[in-house]
This record gives structure tokens, C-alpha cells and sequence, in this order.
């Protein structure tokens, strides 16, 4: 329905727009067309830098009030995923990441905080998980603080107990695995090979 209607309103009989769009290779075949806009080259360049000198010991660089957030997600997702405390204390000093309502650069904060223990996030992971239940965020979150039986696992475990009701069905489905309500660790134990 939306292609027929793409063409009957936008391209209106005209075959060599049609060609041009590839409207069936975006829609129904794998892949990327050819015909994507392609970003420049170095379009991510001084995120890049910024990330990698972040990563030798740099400061938090003082652009990234002026980026927007593709950038933003770009600098968080290009640093180590094992930091020290002090460095990842400097990043929430100078961007308030706990606090982030863009969830998309919270959720890369946060991606970054679990894996590194980071009690001063935990919070913020906490309102998180519980306000929002996007697989595309919670399976990730949950998935990793699980993993960790001593630190994760009894945070996640505490979260879950609040939030299962409130998650998709699948999303539920797929936490049960981790063994993070009682139900849940029965059905993990079970499935276990």
C-alpha cells in the first residue's frame, strides 16, 4: 500500500522517476541500493579524533555542544568499552550523560557505564529501564548486567521484578532466559543443554 501509494501520488505514471528511485529494491530486496546518498568522507572525522585522544588520556572535548547526535553517538561508540573510573566521572561531569533525555546517546552512555561497573550510572539505568521498554535498549542493558553475576545480575534482577509487566511479551520471553525472575531461572535451567 504505501509503494502503490508513493507512486500513485508522488510519481504519478512517470517511468523514468520510478527507475530512478528503486522503490522495489529498497523495499522488497536485501541490501542497499546503489542509489543511496552516500556521506562524505571524513564526515565523522573529528569525532573520530576526538575519541581517540579521549582514549590516550585527552579531555572530554569541549565540541560536543555543537554536534549533533549522530556525532554525539558516534564519540561514545568509538571509545574503549573498558574505561577507569575518573575518565568515565569526567565525561558525566562535562555532559551530564546520566541525566540525557536524547535516549538514543543515554543508551550509549549507558552501554558504556554496565560493562565498566559504573555505580554513579546505576541510577540513571534504573529510571531508564524503567520508563522505556525498547528491545533495541533493554534486551542490550539487561543482557549485560546479567552477564555480570555479581554486579549486574542483582541489578537487573531488581529492575526486572519492576519492569516485566510492563515489557513486550517478547522482550519478557527473552529476559526470562537470563533467569532474572523465578519463572524465568526455572525456564533458563531447563533450556540449558
Amino acid at each position: 500500500m504505501f509503494v502503490d501509494d508513493i507512486r500513485e501520488h508522488l510519481i504519478k505514471g512517470d517511468k523514468a522517476l520510478d527507475q530512478k528511485l528503486m522503490l522495489d529494491r529498497w523495499v522488497y530486496q536485501p541490501g542497499i541500493p546503489p542509489n543511496m546518498v552516500r556521506p562524505p568522507a571524513g564526515t565523522f572525522a573529528e569525532q573520530d579524533r576526538a575519541s581517540a585522544s579521549y582514549a590516550r588520556g585527552g579531555q572530554p572535548p569541549a565540541a560536543w555542544s555543537n554536534w549533533t547526535t549522530d556525532e554525539r553517538l558516534r564519540f561514545l561508540n568509538r571509545l574503549p568499552r573498558k574505561l577507569p573510573k575518573g575518565r568515565l566521572d569526567a565525561l558525566e561531569n562535562a555532559y551530564g550523560l546520566n541525566g540525557m533525555r536524547n535516549m538514543e546517546v543515554r543508551y550509549a552512555w549507558l552501554d558504556l557505564a554496565v560493562p565498566n561497573r559504573y555505580d554513579p550510572a546505576v541510577p540513571s539505568l534504573e529510571q531508564f529501564l524503567t520508563s522505556q521498554g525498547r528491545g533495541k535498549f533493554v534486551r542490550p542493558l539487561m543482557t549485560a548486567l546479567a552477564k555480570d553475576t555479581q554486579w549486574g545480575k542483582p541489578i537487573a534482577t531488581r529492575i526486572y521484578g519492576k519492569t516485566r509487566s510492563f515489557y513486550h511479551p517478547m522482550v519478557a520471553r527473552d529476559l526470562d532466559k537470563l533467569g532474572l525472575s523465578p519463572g524465568g531461572q526455572k525456564q533458563a535451567a531447563a533450556e540449558r543443554p
